[in-house]
C-alpha cells in the first residue's frame, strides 16, 4: 500500500490508515511531501516531526512525491542530504526511496544523482503511468530500469494504472491493453523489482 503524506495542520494525518494497513499485513510505502516554499532545514524538522509516527509501520518512506513538479533537482539532492539521516535514525527499518518522480521525471533524478551516488538509497521510484508521451511513463520503463541498475539500485514503479477515462496527459485505454503493455514493459526492465497500482482518481493503492 502507498500513502502520499501531504503537510497537513495536523501531522497525524494518515497514520490511522497506515496502521490498518500494517494490522492487515500489507506492506507500506509513504511517500512524505514538503513544498518548494519550504527551506531545507523546515523540511528537517518536519520529518523528524511526521517519520516517528510512521515508523512502526512503514516497509519503505520516499522523500517527496513528484517533487519534480515544483523542485530543482539541486534542491531536492539537497534535501535528501538533509533528510537521509532522520530516516536512518528515527525509522530504522524502512527503507529510504530516492526520486518518486513523475513519469518525465528521469532528467530530474540523474540530475539530483549527479557524479556522486546519494547517501543511503535503497530503492529508486518512477510513476509508470501510460502517457501521451512516448519517452515517459510506461514506454520509458525500460530506460529507467537500466539507469537505476547502473546504480545497483532496485527500481519501483510505485504509481501506475490504467486510466478507462479521458485525461488529457493518459492514454485512454482497458484496463486488459494497459497490464499487457505492462507486462511486456517489464519483461524489458529486468532492474524493475516492484509495481504499485494506483486506482486513479481514488486515493490509494494496492
Amino acid at each position: 500500500m502507498k500513502l502520499i503524506a501531504p503537510r497537513a495542520p495536523d501531522p497525524r494525518t494518515g497514520v490511522a490508515a497506515v496502521r490498518k494497513a500494517y494490522a492487515e499485513h500489507y506492506k507500506v510505502l509513504v511517500s512524505i511531501q514538503f513544498t518548494e516554499a519550504d527551506t531545507v532545514p523546515q523540511i528537517v524538522r518536519d520529518f523528524k516531526a511526521r517519520v516517528p509516527l510512521y515508523a512502526k509501520y512503514a516497509w519503505a518512506i520516499s522523500v517527496g512525491n513528484e517533487a519534480d513538479l515544483r523542485l530543482s533537482a539541486a534542491k531536492y539532492r539537497q534535501v535528501w542530504n538533509a533528510v537521509e539521516p532522520v530516516i536512518h535514525k528515527l525509522a530504522p527499518k524502512a527503507l529510504p526511496v530516492f526520486g518518486e518522480v513523475t513519469p518525465w521525471g528521469l532528467g530530474f533524478m540523474k540530475r539530483a544523482w549527479g557524479k556522486t551516488a546519494p547517501r543511503g538509497v535503497a530503492a529508486i521510484a518512477f510513476h509508470g503511468y501510460h502517457t501521451t508521451a512516448r519517452n515517459a511513463g510506461l514506454m520509458a520503463l525500460p530506460q529507467v530500469a537500466a539507469w537505476a541498475q547502473s546504480k545497483h539500485v532496485p527500481l519501483w514503479d510505485t504509481e501506475s494504472g490504467p486510466s478507462t477515462k479521458y485525461r488529457v496527459f493518459l492514454v485512454t485505454e482497458s484496463a486488459r491493453r494497459f497490464y499487457s503493455e505492462l507486462a511486456a514493459m517489464e519483461r524489458r526492465s529486468p532492474d524493475l523489482k516492484l509495481v504499485v497500482q494506483w486506482y486513479w482518481p481514488q486515493v490509494g493503492s494496492l
